[in-house]
């Protein structure tokens, strides 16, 4: 895992021309702080007003969060084609805190696009403020807000990243 920081530098060394070439995988950025406080959740409450751009600069903004890139997998998945999140050392991202399922949800590629799942969890799986329905999977676009458990996160496709590397470089 890296931060948006240093993901920004790396974009600063780079051509924008070949921006697509090195960033080509969905990526989830996560306040690592917020691990530690995971009894305080970042976003509890529905907003019906969500705005994934402003809600986007707004979080990287907060403090530089990690990005946990799609191609990182644990030896241990049996499923090739998607990225478990939990609290289990057996996940592709693991989130130690309280209130996250040690088998919370999963992204899956789909079709050259990604979708979410919650795997019946005990504190839900958000999306845009809105809880998702165990076991059913919704597809994702751009950028997504996503709460798993109290831990808020920022979901970004390879051309969510680019459009805004170009705004914040």
């Amino acid at each position: 895992m890296s931060t948006f920081d240093e993901l920004i530098e790396n974009a600063k060394g780079l051509p924008e021309s070949l921006w697509p070439t090195e960033w080509t995988v969905p990526l989830l950025l996560i306040h690592s702080a917020s691990l530690g406080e995971a009894h305080q959740p970042f976003y509890t409450k529905v907003d019906t007003n969500f705005e994934p751009e402003q809600s986007l600069l707004a979080f990287i903004s907060a403090a530089p969060p990690d990005v946990f890139a799609f191609t990182k997998r644990s030896p241990e998945t049996p499923f090739q084609d998607r990225i478990f999140v939990g609290r289990s050392r057996t996940n592709d991202v693991i989130l130690s805190a309280r209130g996250v399922s040690k088998l919370h949800c999963y992204f899956r590629s789909s079709n050259d696009s990604w979708v979410l799942a919650d795997a019946g969890s005990k504190n839900g799986t958000f999306l845009s403020g809105e809880r998702q329905d165990a076991r059913k999977e919704i597809a994702l676009e751009g950028s997504a807000d996503i709460r798993i458990g109290p831990i808020r996160t920022i979901f970004l496709t390879p051309p969510a990243l680019l459009s805004l590397l170009r705004r914040v470089t």
